[in-house]
C-alpha cells in the first residue's frame, strides 16, 4: 500500500512530507494527490480499470507491499486531475455527452469498476483524455474495456492527447479477456501467485520496481 513520498530527503510519510521545510512542491499538490488516492480506493470497491489496464504484476505489488511514490509522479497524476476535471465541468454544461461516467460491472464474481472521461451520444465515441505526447498500448487496452463495460453503442474509440496541443488518435477495437485479468490480479492478492511481468516504458518510473525481478529498463519514457 502506498505509504508516503520518496524524495530528496528519502522516503518519508505524507504527514512529514506536508510539514516539511525544503519544498520540493507545495504542499497543496501532495495533499491533492493523496486525498484522490484515497478516494479512489473509496470508490472502487474490489478491481478497478487501471489496475487491470498496464502490468498486473505492478498493480499486485502496489496492494501487497509498502511503497513510496516519487515526486515528479505526484506532479504528473495532479496535473492529469485538473485537466480532467476542467474537462468534466465544462462538459457537464453540454448536451449529447456523458462526462466521467462512473460504471460497474461483474465479470464472474470479480465486480469491475471505471470512470469514463467522455461519451458522444451523437458520434457514438469514447473519449479518453491523456497528458501524454504519444499513444500508449495500455491506453488503447483501457478503451477496449471501457467499451466492454459500456451499455450503449460504440463505434468509434479515440484518445486525446493533451500534452502541447490538443490532438484526437482514433485506435482499434481489441477486445481484452477482463475476466482472465482479473482471476490472475486475485490470484497474486490472496494466494500469492505473483503474475508474469508485462514490460513496458512504465518500469522505468514504476512505483513498486524494488520488489520486482528481474529489473526491466526499456526505451525513452
Amino acid at each position: 500500500m502506498l505509504k508516503g513520498v520518496n524524495c530528496s530527503q528519502g522516503k518519508v510519510s505524507l504527514k512529514d512530507c506536508l510539514e516539511c521545510a525544503t519544498r520540493c512542491v507545495p504542499s497543496f499538490v501532495v495533499d491533492v494527490y493523496f486525498t484522490g488516492q484515497i478516494r479512489y480506493y473509496e470508490e472502487h470497491p474490489q478491481f478497478s480499470v487501471s489496475q487491470i489496464t498496464c502490468c498486473l504484476r505492478r498493480s499486485a505489488l502496489q496492494f501487497t507491499k509498502d511503497y513510496f511514490v516519487d515526486i515528479n509522479t505526484i506532479v504528473a497524476a495532479v496535473n492529469g486531475t485538473l485537466i480532467h476535471k476542467g474537462l468534466s465541468e465544462y462538459f457537464k454544461t453540454k448536451q449529447g455527452y456523458l462526462s466521467e461516467y462512473k460504471m460497474e460491472k461483474k465479470f464472474g464474481d470479480f465486480l469491475l469498476t471505471g470512470t469514463l472521461d467522455l461519451y458522444s451520444y451523437k458520434t457514438k465515441t469514447i473519449y479518453d483524455f491523456k497528458t501524454s505526447s504519444s499513444v500508449k498500448p495500455w491506453y488503447r487496452r483501457q478503451l477496449n474495456i471501457y467499451k466492454q463495460m459500456l451499455d450503449l453503442p460504440v463505434e468509434k474509440l479515440a484518445i486525446v492527447l493533451t500534452n502541447k496541443k490538443f490532438s484526437v488518435v482514433y485506435v482499434e477495437e481489441d477486445p481484452v479477456n477482463i475476466h482472465e485479468r482479473l482471476e490472475v490480479l486475485n490470484n497474486a492478492i490472496n494466494k500469492g501467485i505473483l503474475p508474469e511481468p508485462e514490460p513496458s516504458e512504465l518500469c522505468n518510473y514504476c512505483e513498486v520496481k524494488e520488489f520486482c525481478t528481474p529489473r526491466v529498463t526499456i526505451g525513452k519514457v
